[in-house]
This record gives C-alpha cells, sequence and structure tokens, in this order.
C-alpha cells in the first residue's frame, strides 16, 4: 500500500516518531508490524517496524532509533508529501482475551507494540491491567509521559522502568513474583529476545505457549 509521510517528531534521545498517511479503509490490529520499503532513484531498501500507532487513529506510526544506516537516514529525511510503499499489516503479537496475568517486556524501542496495544485499550475504555517492565539504555524513555499517564488513570496498570544495559529471567522474575502464572510478552533485539525468551523457558519453567516475542531486527543491542 502507498504511504504519504505527514511529519517526525522526536520521542526521546536519538529516537524518533515517523508519522504515514494510510489509504482509506486501511485496518490493522494493535502490536501488528508493516514492512516499510523506500526508494531513491537507483537503490531501494526496506525494513520491518512494528506500528506504534493505535488503530482508531487511523494513520501509521513508526518509531525507531537513529543509527546512521542509509535506510534510517533516508527515512529521516522524508519531506511532507513523500510517498513510501509499505507491506502488510501483519503478525499476530496481539492482545490475548483471557483472564492470564498479563506481562509486557519492553526492551528499548520494543515498546512500540505495547504503545499502540495499550493507548487502542485506553481509548476503547478497556482494562490494562498488565505489568509492563520497560528497559532502556538511559533516562531518555520513548512514550513515557502518556505510560505515566495511564498509570494515573489506570489503577490496574503497573509499569517499571529499568534502565541498564543488561538483562536477565532472575532480574525478570525479581520484579515479577508470579512470573510462572502469567502470558509473557517480550519485544526488543531479535538477539536480546531470543537469548531472554530461550533463558524463561529453560530456567523458570515457562511454557512455550506462555511466550510471545516480538523480534527486531538490524539491532544487536537496546
Amino acid at each position: 500500500m502507498k504511504l504519504i509521510f505527514k511529519n517526525k517528531f522526536t520521542e526521546a534521545g536519538n529516537a524518533v516518531s515517523y508519522v504515514f498517511k494510510c489509504p482509506r479503509g486501511t485496518m490493522w490490529q494493535a502490536g501488528q508490524y508493516i514492512r516499510l520499503e523506500l526508494k531513491d532513484n537507483d537503490w531501494a531498501d526496506e525494513h520491518y517496524f512494528t506500528i506504534a500507532s493505535a488503530p482508531y487513529e487511523k494513520q501509521i506510526q513508526v518509531a525507531t532509533r537513529l543509527t546512521g544506516s542509509r535506510f534510517k537516514n533516508q527515512l529521516n529525511g522524508l519531506q511532507p508529501g513523500d510517498a513510501a510503499t509499505a507491506y502488510g499489516p501483519e503478525g499476530d503479537f496481539v492482545w490475548q482475551n483471557t483472564n492470564t496475568p498479563k506481562v509486557m517486556i519492553a526492551l528499548g524501542i520494543g515498546i512500540t507494540p505495547f504503545h499502540s496495544i495499550l493507548k487502542q485499550r485506553a481509548h476503547q475504555g478497556l482494562s490494562l491491567a498488565v505489568t509492563l517492565l520497560y528497559f532502556n539504555r538511559d533516562d531518555e524513555i520513548p512514550f513515557k509521559a502518556e505510560i505515566d499517564r495511564w498509570q494515573q488513570e489506570h489503577p490496574e496498570f503497573n509499569a517499571a522502568y529499568l534502565n541498564r544495559r543488561r538483562i536477565s529471567p532472575a532480574l525478570i522474575a525479581k520484579h515479577l513474583p508470579q512470573l510462572g502464572d502469567s502470558l509473557i510478552y517480550i519485544s526488543g533485539p531479535e538477539p536480546v529476545v531470543e537469548t531472554v525468551g530461550s533463558q524463561l523457558l529453560n530456567e523458570y519453567s515457562i511454557k512455550q505457549e506462555q511466550l510471545r516475542r516480538d523480534y527486531f531486527p538490524g539491532y544487536k543491542e537496546f
């Protein structure tokens, strides 16, 4: 589908959001992703992005950390009215309507699917009965203002900010004593998600069906 670039803004530090107008009638579930393709003369490249905006907003917002890659530079150089091509939305990293306690573990910019899910549910007046563990490299935390507001407005929602580069199942379990009884969503750089997910399965008797993972390719750390 054809997207039209609208605007960009800094979320925190080097994390930037980009907003696109999408075709009328475009639908997706909060937590899904797109494959975004950019072109410039004889150059073309693509990148996967989980959609950060909520479906009710009827526009596609993606957020990323600027790394200096050609794709990121091209994305950051878009002007209002520029066109891009997106494939999707796709993915099953979405809210599960069960009574099982839910845990969301966000690693850096891996917060984007959770931002979409929580924002959509808040808009619909639905419960935000979730514990969010949000790991970041420093105090520059994307979407923090909204997360703090949701905590104030939804007493069933709990968020903890952990500003450190290293993550371990022991650290997660320290903050989540009921970890073994929860549905666990984890989102972030692919190698970190893979490692932590495997450790949770092997060391904490987490069952495969309790663990849902969203991988961000191209990042080695958060």
